[in-house]
């Protein structure tokens, strides 16, 4: 079988949340897959040092973070796209006036608005993850931010429409934004013509291969531009309806041994 590029997001496709790990035969699966030559890539909303350990010692081929922000390729950053900084200062003033708790995430460093946990468990998984990341700096007080890509939002339980009014006025700023609701209550905050489908569509064009060679996993609504930029799109059993409906492939649940039998499906193994 000819190589080919396999793009696999992380949360709910990689790691199970339930297990607190990544499955032993999803890390089984990735080696060996690696190993008959083809490419793995990890394509998540993360910022890089986010990533964590269990992942770096699957050595993927590549890492494709931040929704398509920052990629890299067996060490080397073949793109990296920062906020301009005069936007970053507006995004923090709207966060501000709106009342939005929010995580302003770069490569290297995530600034969030406070250390309160009990707010929101998704709020409170993100700093568990970055405190328990060695490469990642973290900062509670936004007077100290230097830097950064791109943003978790999250709105008040009492106050909804702080988000709507927020969303409303971030679309209006002189940058080119798309907010991509992840919850009930929060938002990803992404530089327009940035996603991880992008990131795919990048890879393709820079090692010059069809895109009909780019497999790609996942279970939520923000991988659905992965099933889009690729030629083919394999959905986890545990995915999102939609996901499923656009996927050409739906393997078992992540629990169920889901990457392994996605992988086996195609020849990978």
């Amino acid at each position: 079988m000819e190589h080919k590029y396999l793009f696999f997001d992380v949360d709910e496709t990689l790691y199970s949340n339930k297990a607190g790990q990544i499955p032993p035969s999803a890390a089984k699966a990735l080696k060996q897959a690696q190993t008959n030559g083809h490419k793995i890539f990890l394509n998540t909303g993360r910022p890089y040092a986010y990533i964590g350990n269990d992942f770096f010692s699957l050595d993927f081929d590549g890492y494709l973070c931040g929704n398509g922000t920052d990629l890299r390729y067996r060490g080397d950053i073949l793109y990296h796209r920062e906020l301009p900084k005069d936007i970053q200062s507006r995004i923090i003033e709207l966060c501000r006036i709106h009342n939005i708790r929010a995580c302003l995430e770069g490569s290297r460093c995530s600034y969030y608005t406070d250390d309160d946990t009990s707010f929101h468990p998704y709020y409170a998984s993100m700093i568990q993850v970055c405190r328990s990341s060695d490469g990642m700096v973290i900062e509670f007080n936004w007077d100290n931010v230097k830097s950064f890509d791109k943003l978790v939002c999250f709105s008040s339980p009492d106050t909804p429409q702080n988000m709507a009014a927020f969303i409303e006025d971030v679309h209006s700023l002189d940058f080119p934004f798309k907010c991509i609701k992840n919850g009930e209550d929060f938002y990803e905050v992404i530089p327009e013509g940035t996603s991880k489908g992008t990131a795919i569509t990048f890879i393709a064009e820079h090692f010059n291969i069809p895109i009909d060679d780019c497999y790609a996993f996942g279970d939520a609504p923000n991988d659905l531009p992965m099933f889009e930029a690729a030629g083919h799109g394999i959905a986890l059993g545990n995915a999102y309806d939609c996901v499923k409906d656009a996927a050409e492939y739906v393997t078992t649940d992540i629990d169920a041994h889901g990457i392994w039998n996605g992988l086996d499906h195609y020849g990978f193994l």
